[in-house]
């Protein structure tokens, strides 16, 4: 919600991902749905952020959403475990950067022989990409 205070971020291993489309709720998508009054996304500036998404290449568990968000097929619209899921995302904001003009930095990498945990190789990932100027 404020790309402004961020230079540069790095997410590993996301369960699920807030999905850049108006018409679903949040935290579904970027529609009202939850979202605290006066509170807007910045879409257009998350794209241009300098962001690294992370992710195991054995991380493929496709674990249940929260029953919460029953109404909508998450896994239809989000992939089955956390690559599908990272890959999806990031084709999704790749695409809403193109439909609205936008700068595109967002960049992921999976990691070799890591699962849904945080190990060495995942951490030098994330801190080579933090120091990088």
């Amino acid at each position: 919600f404020h790309p402004d205070r961020v230079d540069r971020a790095v997410a590993g291993a996301a369960g699920w991902y807030t999905w850049p489309d108006s018409s679903l709720p949040y935290p579904i998508g970027t529609g009202r749905g939850k979202l605290p009054r006066r509170v807007e996304p910045e879409i257009r500036e998350l794209c241009g952020l300098d962001l690294l998404i992370l992710v195991g290449e054995k991380d493929i568990s496709a674990r249940e959403f929260r029953k919460e968000y029953g109404d909508y097929n998450l896994r239809e619209l989000q992939g089955e475990g956390r690559i599908d899921r990272a890959r999806n995302w990031v084709a999704a904001m790749r695409e809403y950067a193109a439909e609205h003009d936008c700068d595109f930095k967002i960049t992921l990498q999976t990691v070799p022989r890591t699962g849904h945990k945080v190990n060495r190789k995942m951490q030098k990932r994330a801190a080579d990409f933090l120091s990088d100027n």
